[in-house]
């Protein structure tokens, strides 16, 4: 936050804010540019104890000292590490159980709160629309839990406990979020630090891919699943799933300023995530990819979604040999030349018969959360497939924690879609409209991808997400309240246009 004085003038409160742009945004590429140099390296770097040890407290004071001063720059710098959590996760050897990069940042992210809340002498929480259901859904999780614990033997309750925190961090964050973002300029800082984190990813996707690889050919031969990236996820369906949420935010910020040449600079990142998307040989993503492709123009300008876009998808979809190899080569042995599908297909579609079966024999608490694996067999599965996933995160909620535990979960993307909206149509702010029309198409992403896999149990793909809606959430306000203003100044008007047509009524009637 910039300290502008009262005695300040308005150029030297411009400068002032200029700095602070500069100082935060050189921060947050910094910052990302080490992560991402963490990651990179072909083999694994492992460093003494003692060094790790010192790097953890340089780590934890620093963090202290930003959530009491620079509240903004401690949440800007969780959101640039949120993503590379799996790949670095900061365990420091183990010493203390739960003690990690993650946990330290949730940390101090709600010292952080409290020390603001007191400082400036405000509400530590306010309560909205959308925290009903999804406080009503993190309730059920924990339920489930429980749920879990006293009918799977298998289970150790600490790990549980410490699994169920993971689950419920990311809705954690947004609350932290929602209730701390107090300027534009922070909302704006965060939707560039998720862009920057994305770009960077899908760059590291092609590094791991052609250099580290070798490329399909050069290192596994013809093998789609032995070519398969993962780099930030460890696993495929996942990192593919991570640029169906975020990469059209940089999409939709060059659409709508394509006339601008400094915003075709853009095509390189983007190109960088839709490849690295397609590395992963993921059918999935590549359907979720183009939805929100789709929404994305949609938003952006009919016109161009109903006359270019819209042909080209059913041209190809209708001749998929035009189209390159790697775009199609998964997709095309989805249905076999006999007219049946694929074997993942098939074992796929058994697994969700069998979330149907669970959740008609469990509707209201599911059997538990985190236990879907271990009851596939008793509903219809064969033994050979026990620990299977579910393959569908709507599934998976409900059969785990049952129906309404999945009918709010859905209630909060519809508000999420009603939020983006809201603002797409109403916000005059260029800023706003761009990553409304950005967060839908990835939110179009979102639902499609986890039509396929559990695409949100996840923290390195999901705390963006939610951290995003906060920030929709923010943008939504501020639109609502500045479209009042405008409506007010309106009808002020037409009120005053009103009363002198009457005034000057009685006049033209004596003139006649």
């Amino acid at each position: 936050m910039v300290d502008t004085t009262i005695g300040a003038s308005f150029d030297e409160q411009v400068q002032l804010r200029r700095r602070d742009n500069v100082r935060t945004y050189l921060l947050l590429i910094v910052f990302a540019l080490f992560l991402v140099a963490l990651v990179a390296p072909y083999r694994s770097v492992h460093l003494p104890l003692v060094l790790m040890v010192a790097l953890g407290l340089i780590f934890v004071l620093v963090c202290a000292k930003f959530s009491i001063e620079e509240y903004d720059r401690l949440m800007l710098m969780f959101c640039v590490f949120a993503p590379f959590q799996k790949v670095l996760p900061g365990g420091f050897s183990g010493i203390i159980q739960g003690f990690n990069i993650t946990n330290i940042f949730a940390f101090f992210l709600i010292i952080g709160w409290a020390v603001q809340t007191l400082r400036h002498e405000r509400r530590f929480y306010e309560p909205r629309a959308i925290d009903v259901p999804v406080l009503i859904f993190c309730l059920f999780g924990v339920v489930s839990l429980f749920r879990g614990e006293m009918f799977n033997a298998e289970k150790n309750a600490v790990d549980s406990i410490f699994l169920m925190k993971e689950w419920l961090l990311p809705m954690i964050v947004y609350i932290i979020v929602v209730n701390n973002v107090k300027d534009r300029d922070t909302l704006v800082r965060l939707v560039v630090a998720i862009c920057i984190t994305t770009a960077l990813i899908g760059f590291l996707g092609l590094k791991k891919y052609y250099l580290d690889e070798g490329g399909l050919y050069n290192a596994y031969g013809s093998s789609y699943d032995a070519a398969r990236i993962g780099v930030i996820c460890k696993q495929p369906n996942e990192f593919g799933a991570f640029f169906c949420y975020y990469t059209f935010l940089m999409l939709a910020f060059f659409f709508v300023n394509w006339r601008k040449a400094r915003y075709w600079l853009l095509l390189l990142p983007i190109a960088a995530c839709a490849r690295s998307m397609l590395l992963t040989f993921s059918r999935g993503s590549q359907v979720a990819f183009l939805a929100g492709i789709g929404v994305t123009i949609l938003f952006w300008n009919r016109k161009v979604f109903l006359f270019i876009f819209l042909p080209i998808v059913v041209f190809f979809a209708y001749n998929p040999d035009y189209l390159p190899g790697f775009m199609v080569g998964r997709m095309q042995n989805t249905v076999q030349s006999d007219g049946s599908f694929d074997g993942s297909t098939q074992a796929r579609l058994e697994v969700w018969k069998c979330a149907i079966r669970m959740i008609r024999a469990n509707p209201l608490l599911g059997v538990g959360y985190d236990n879907f694996q271990y009851y596939t067999v008793e509903y219809g599965l064969p033994p050979n497939v026990h620990g299977i996933d579910a393959h569908n995160t709507y599934f998976l909620y409900a059969a785990e924690m049952g129906i309404p535990a999945a009918a709010c979960f859905i209630i909060v993307l519809l508000i999420c879609w009603r939020k983006g909206i809201f603002i797409w149509l109403r916000t005059q702010d260029r800023f706003f409209r761009t990553v409304s029309i950005g967060f839908l198409g990835g939110l179009a992403g979102l639902m499609a991808a986890n039509c396929f896999g559990s695409r949100l149990n996840s923290n390195e793909i999901v705390f963006q997400f939610w951290i995003l809606i906060a920030i929709m959430t923010k943008m939504a306000q501020v639109t609502r309240t500045d479209y009042g203003k405008l409506t007010e100044v309106a009808l002020e008007h037409h009120r005053r246009s009103l009363r002198s047509k009457i005034v000057a009524s009685p006049v033209r009637r004596g003139a006649r």
